[in-house]
């Protein structure tokens, strides 16, 4: 990662301080293996023959499952809403990890709304909504949300 996204969601300037303040980007499962944090974000849900088309949310849950440990904090992000995530997401987790949401891991919410025709609209701008399946995992999600997307970056 050079620094340049490929969309205008991120200036390159944000992206450089983020990569030099430790963000990285990786497909290595030892090393997300490592982590205890993760945001799972899709596009926009995409629309096939009048249904949603939920594969890829679907896969990006296996992909955390198989690497998800005790105590580890799932959070998704994403435009589907909240009974997708509970309905969907946190059994797919549980049966690939053998964990048990509120237990094993934990999970979080963060509903995207990004508006693409707003000139200048940055999710950075306006800061996130964000939720927990506890009390003390939304406190954890909001304090790592805020460093992240703090209004007026």
């Amino acid at each position: 990662m050079h620094g340049h996204g490929s969309t205008s969601k991120v200036s390159d300037k944000l992206l450089k301080q983020a990569i030099r303040n430790g963000l990285s980007f990786t497909s290595d499962m030892v090393k997300i293996r490592k982590c205890n944090f993760y945001v799972i974000i899709i596009p926009p849900i995409c629309v096939v023959n009048n249904d949603s088309d939920l594969r890829i949310l679907w896969d990006a849950c296996e992909v955390v499952g198989k690497v998800l440990s005790g105590g580890d904090i799932v959070v998704y992000d994403f435009c589907g809403g909240t009974t997708i995530t509970e309905d969907d997401c946190i059994p797919i987790i549980e049966q690939v990890s053998g964990l048990t949401c509120n237990s094993g891991f934990f999970a979080g919410y963060s509903p995207r709304y990004d508006n693409f025709e707003v000139k200048g609209f940055t999710t950075w701008g306006i800061g996130k909504f964000t939720s927990g399946s506890t009390p003390e995992i939304t406190k954890i999600v909001d304090e790592v949300y805020t460093a992240v997307f703090a209004p007026g970056m």
